[in-house]
């Protein structure tokens, strides 16, 4: 994904997928319910998603307005996805994104234009291996252990959660979404 450049009151976006972007897609929402949960703003990433996903496999969409800001950090809440975390997993580019439930997630590496790149080919089979897990959490913190590199990375997710956990509690108190608007 690239440039973005407004053209008489539209946005215009250009994409460049990552590479088995398609074939991830088809086979992955053959046994998965896919969604998108992205910081990026609505009016940019829904163009951005028409064009990377024109079937709509990634039937729920979360933007912005849906993360957490905690330290101007955009958080991604799972329970915004789903109640029962133990079938939820955020797969993202951020370690930032993966703060409020990193036994739930996998860190891939990001994506610029290389078209040799694997990373969605790799992530497929262990998809399938979390689809027959009963708890993906307990799968996930064995194989990455990422609560653990991110606070040996120096975060303190104790205290990430406990102010995220205050601003949910405020905003629903305010009648407001999490990340304030």
């Amino acid at each position: 994904m690239n440039a973005l450049e407004p053209e008489q009151g539209q946005l215009r976006v250009r994409v460049r997928k990552r590479p088995g972007l398609d074939f991830f897609l088809e086979e992955a929402s053959s046994f998965c319910d896919l969604a998108v949960f992205t910081a990026g703003t609505e009016d940019y990433a829904k163009v951005l998603l028409d064009k990377l996903d024109p079937c709509g496999r990634m039937s729920l969409r979360l933007y912005r307005d849906s993360c957490s800001v905690v330290d101007g950090l955009f958080l991604k809440d799972l329970r915004q996805v789903g109640e029962d975390l133990s079938r939820v997993v955020l797969v993202d580019n951020s370690p930032v994104s993966l703060l409020i439930n990193p036994e739930n997630s996998i860190l891939v590496s990001s994506f610029y234009a290389n078209p040799d790149d694997t990373a969605l080919g790799q992530l497929l089979p262990v998809l399938r291996k979390l689809h027959t897990a009963g708890d993906v959490r307990e799968t996930l913190g064995e194989q990455f252990q990422l609560r653990e590199a991110l606070q040996q990375s120096g975060w303190d997710l104790d205290d990430i959660q406990r102010r995220h956990e205050a601003q949910m509690k405020l905003a629903a108190y305010q009648g407001g979404s999490p990340g304030g608007g």
